[in-house]
């Protein structure tokens, strides 16, 4: 691939997932337990490139189960966090949500690392900071004091996880709404 343009190199991949599709989901769909197969940890990383988000989550939680070994130095379900969340905060950035995949993994943050859990933490405050200023905008104080009260939460989850952390600038103005919210 060394060479190629970006474009190039996507339109490439998605060739390959198509022409691997059928293999690789018929592995995952066999269930091999612990069988290596040569194709299929590289064609769950190429979903990713190519933006298939959803099959992406999907079959590397299948590979996983499967003991599928991750082609890169990063584990598979680690590499798979660390995708999904960097994604989530690009869609944040822009004004994107990023559900309902950032949801989906999030579900399975008690299994992460203290680092990756805490990004997750933090975006999960973001994204309820962003909900609780809608429901402002909307004037419906209740639910912004509720998604502050979750924002609260998910900051703190995020220091509790890992004490590096940067949520103490993000964790005051969620207290200091929320003060407002009482008076």
């Amino acid at each position: 691939l060394k060479g190629l343009t970006l474009e190039a190199k996507r339109a490439l991949k998605l060739q390959l997932v198509e022409k691997y599709r059928a293999h690789a989901e018929g592995f995952l769909a066999a269930g091999h337990a612990h069988l290596a197969d040569p194709v299929v940890p590289y064609w769950v990383i190429w979903l990713w490139d190519v933006g298939d988000i959803e099959g992406f989550i999907r079959c590397g939680r299948q590979a996983e189960a499967l003991s599928q070994r991750s082609p890169l130095q990063t584990p598979s379900r680690e590499f798979r966090w660390y995708r999904v969340l960097d994604w989530a905060g690009e869609e944040l950035k822009a004004g994107r949500s990023p559900e309902p995949y950032f949801g989906d993994v999030y579900a399975e943050v008690g299994a992460m690392p203290g680092s990756i859990a805490a990004g997750y933490h933090t975006l999960a405050g973001k994204l309820a900071v962003g909900r609780a200023e809608a429901a402002e905008a909307e004037g419906d104080a209740e639910r912004a004091r509720s998604e502050y009260e979750s924002a609260k939460a998910a900051f703190e989850r995020a220091k509790t996880v890992h004490d590096k952390a940067r949520v103490e600038t993000a964790l005051k103005a969620v207290i200091k709404k929320l003060e407002q919210h009482r008076s």
